[in-house]
């Protein structure tokens, strides 16, 4: 008995504050899911539910992962709740492994503002808070770096090379983008520690990867559906679903994409601010600590003589730079900058140490959960739910919808068809107005209805309504009579007629 209490006592010594910190992230993450989940989430839940479509070559084991903890966990929870849930735990486990990396790679033991803030940045907490692709591959990431981290500043144990090749190679099975944080500690270990017997143990275990692959193809992908191999596990680059882009355009996009890894940028903040001027408050607060801290970096800035950067360190800034090129040949995709935060804070540890950091952690942490994580819990950002139901009805019309993907997503997340049939994106070329408009006619001439959500206003701007110029396209909709459907006065969709 005084050996249990003598053990619990001592569990509850190497309780940090960080630690009680994690806990609190994670509970928020649990208890504050995102109420409006992109149209991915609410579609790899449909996956699960119906058990269709599990192995998608871009995240592979995503799915079917889902569904074995569902399948054990669940007990008939609803499956978009739990896989949100999952994520939310996952993050929390996140967290926990990179507070045990912060630790090693720097003397300094107060890891609290340094979790607050990755914890916070917006990349991290937005998929920490729905059924989104990119929490469980980085919680692998983390585990594979530390244990890389253990084996170059602790030991030369072979075991810790071996689980770090073994945990970023699985890493790379949950989502295809963290090869590139593989391949950065190849190359590390490759051109600094030039010691084969390490490179072996850490390449052996991603021999796994094309396995895995391997086995699902041969046993589980319809060969049909795939010219061979190549194509299933690229699917998502031959079907477009995925771009390689590299343009002008890819240089602000990247930019802006890695800030909103940080804090939330969004078209919602109008609205927000007509709610209450409350809302401000963050922005206010963010600012001035962010250009006290930018002051702090400029005082104690110092160009480095001859630093020799160690093999983790290199490893690091790789891995980092490799992400962030990928993201920019994608058009600077904001969902492949999820992990920059945590490898900035790692390159750039020694900065983090000072008050400026802790107050601009703080910022942070106000800024996204006021202005991101608080309104997408509360708030209804679309009436998405309302035309699914109204689709249910009057099945049998065309759906000209300005986010088609979410809505029929959403009809095969509550009844398991797949495709919506009738259901087409609003046009946004030439070409597509007059497919559209043969369509009208077509669907009029066999006594069926046609319905849009174009003249329904958002309540907010929204990057569809910018790239794809919905008032041009509304005009070449004025020639046709528009009768407003409601539901409790709220406006759901208009009915298209001709005059």
């Amino acid at each position: 008995m005084a050996q249990d209490k003598y053990s619990v006592e001592k569990f509850l010594r190497k309780i940090s504050t960080s630690h009680w910190l994690i806990l609190f992230l994670t509970t928020l993450y649990l208890l504050l899911p995102n109420q409006n989940p992109s149209s991915d989430s609410i579609g790899y839940a449909a996956c699960v539910k119906h058990q269709k479509y599990l192995y998608l070559a871009h995240h592979l084991l995503y799915n079917p992962f889902m569904l074995m903890l569902h399948k054990l966990f669940g007990f008939g929870c609803d499956v978009l709740a739990f896989t949100s849930a999952i994520n939310a735990i996952f993050a929390g486990f996140s967290l926990w492994v990179f507070n045990e990396i912060l630790l090693i790679k720097s003397n300094y033991q107060k890891t609290f503002f340094q979790i607050l803030f990755v914890g916070s940045c917006y990349g991290f907490c937005r998929y920490a808070t729905e059924n989104e692709t990119y929490v469980l591959p980085l919680f692998f990431s983390l585990s594979g770096t530390l244990f890389f981290i253990r084996f170059q500043k602790q030991n030369q144990e072979t075991k810790n090379i071996i689980l770090s090749g073994v945990f970023l190679s699985i890493a790379c099975l949950f989502h295809q983008i963290h090869f590139w944080w593989w391949l950065g500690v190849l190359i590390a270990l490759t051109f600094q520690q030039k010691n084969l017997k390490n490179l072996f143990f850490y390449v052996t275990p991603a021999f796994l990867v094309p396995m895995v692959y391997l086995f699902v193809y041969y046993n589980y992908i319809e060969l049909h559906n795939f010219i061979n191999i190549f194509n299933f596990i690229f699917s998502d680059y031959y079907n477009n679903h995925a771009d390689i882009n590299i343009g002008f355009i890819a240089i602000p996009l990247t930019i802006i994409n890695l800030i909103r890894s940080i804090i939330q940028i969004h078209g919602n903040f109008i609205y927000l601010f007509e709610i209450s001027k409350i809302f401000y408050t963050p922005i206010i607060l963010l600012l001035i600590t962010a250009i006290i801290f930018l002051f702090h970096i400029l005082k104690t800035f110092k160009i480095p003589k001859n630093k020799n950067y160690d093999v983790f360190d290199t490893a690091i800034i790789w891995a980092l730079s490799l992400h962030v090129l990928f993201a920019f040949i994608s058009d600077g995709n904001a969902e492949f900058l999820v992990m920059a935060p945590f490898l900035l804070l790692l390159i750039f540890i020694n900065k983090t140490t000072q008050k400026p950091f802790n107050y601009l952690s703080i910022s942070v942490f106000i800024w996204n959960v006021t202005l991101a994580v608080l309104p997408s819990f509360f708030i209804k950002w679309d009436n998405r739910e309302e035309i699914c139901k109204f689709y249910q009805k009057e099945k049998g019309g065309l759906f000209i919808l300005k986010n088609k993907p979410m809505v029929e997503n959403l009809y095969f997340y509550k009844t398991g068809i797949d495709p919506a049939l009738g259901m087409v994106s609003v046009p946004t070329s030439k070409k597509d107005l007059t497919n559209i408009k043969d369509s009208i006619n077509l669907y009029e001439l066999n006594s069926q209805k046609v319905y849009t959500d174009l003249f329904i206003k958002d309540k907010y701007v929204t990057r569809g309504s910018i790239v794809n110029n919905y008032k041009i396209i509304i005009k070449d909709f004025n020639s046709y009579k528009q009768t407003v459907i409601e539901n409790k006065n709220e406006p759901i969709i208009v009915q298209l007629t001709k005059d």
